[in-house]
């Protein structure tokens, strides 16, 4: 049974670095995690997030913290606060994999982000963003992207200045309302938050009030300098190779099937979860498959670049038939991913889109 605690602190930009081999010549490819929870919640330790299954195939891993909520992503909009706190405590990360990891046997030229829900999300982001130009070579986003309506603020200095009166701060002066919200703790800080998200947000396909933003030019290092849809359209985009999927039932928590985050139990060894497969089961041929897959990605932008007895099908790109790979206990390539449901879509926002 889980129980709702807070746990952590501010100054939480730890790096867990795992890796098969410690020989500054074996050049392994590189993943970087960058965990879920709406930007708002979780953390990349292996509680969650353990190597078990990922460096078997001969990659180094490295999870990460990085700010959260209010404390991560609060933006008045100048110096005070100009946003997007936790994004830059990636790219910090990214930095650090970028000068160090070949101290663990990692290429620093072989680096793959790959994330989940708001890591997900996160990714794309950094495949916008100036700040993280040339810190990672390839990209993997699962059921998470920069254009989902959760992942983006654009009212960020109203609600900033919102979680003010939830707090009964009254100053209509951003030095002054983020010098008061550093006097509440971080337990104070996410229960206003929360109170203001459910009022705010409820009908509009938000979670949370505190997510990314695009930042005004104060003289700052810039990550998010436009939306996200402007700079897609603009070609304001890495160049790199993407791996992209989700759950066949997104937004599914408690009925029987592929639901949201499902697959992270084949990707990833949870010291809490206990989800080491018994040898020969229906779960260790899915893990073998999904970790196959992410890895040959990682290592040679091909998730089906080496076959065996597990991945036997290849995985064509996406080409204009729109393929792609369903992966299940037996891999299948087919075509025309919901094209009815994309369809419908691309007309209603065409204007938005063209």
């Amino acid at each position: 049974m889980l129980e709702q605690d807070i746990v952590g602190e501010e100054d939480c930009l730890f790096l867990n670095v795992y890796t098969p081999v410690l020989d500054k010549a074996a050049c392994k490819a590189v993943m970087v995690w960058f965990h879920g929870g709406m930007f708002n919640h979780g953390l990349g330790d292996d509680i969650f997030f353990g190597p078990d299954f990922l460096i078997e195939q001969g990659v180094v891993l490295v999870t990460l913290n990085y700010r959260l909520g209010a404390i991560g992503f609060l933006n008045t909009g100048d110096k005070s606060a100009p946003g997007n706190a936790g994004l830059k405590d990636q790219v910090m990360a990214l930095k650090w994999v970028k000068d160090n990891i070949h101290y663990f046997g990692g290429c620093p030229n072989r680096v793959t982000i790959f994330g989940e829900d708001a890591g997900g999300s996160s990714v794309q982001f950094h495949m916008m963003s100036p700040m993280s130009d040339g810190l990672f070579n390839k990209a993997i986003l699962q059921s998470g992207s920069a254009v989902n309506t959760w992942a983006m603020a654009y009212d960020a200095r109203d609600v900033a200045f919102k979680l003010g009166e939830k707090l009964d701060i009254e100053t209509s002066d951003p030095v002054e309302l983020v010098a008061k919200l550093a006097e509440f703790s971080p337990k104070e800080l996410i229960a206003a938050s929360n109170d203001l998200a459910f009022l705010k947000n409820a009908m509009n396909g938000r979670t949370e009030a505190f997510i990314p933003s695009v930042e005004a030019d104060i003289g700052q290092e810039i990550f998010l300098p436009a939306d996200p849809w402007t700079l897609l359209k603009s070609g304001k985009i890495a160049d790199v190779p993407v791996m992209a999927g989700f759950t066949a039932d997104e937004s599914s928590f408690y009925v029987q099937s592929a639901a949201h985050g499902d697959e992270l139990t084949y990707e990833f060894y949870s010291d809490m979860l206990k989800n080491m497969p018994q040898p020969g089961s229906p779960a260790e041929k899915m893990v073998r498959i999904y970790t196959t897959l992410v890895t040959n990605f990682a290592k040679d932008g091909n998730p089906t670049s080496n076959m065996n007895e597990y991945v036997n099908v290849n995985w064509e790109p996406k080409g204009t038939e729109d393929n792609y790979m369903n992966i299940n206990q037996e891999l299948k390539m087919e075509k025309g991913l919901l094209s009815e449901r994309a369809d419908f879509w691309k007309n209603l926002y065409k204007n938005v889109l063209d």
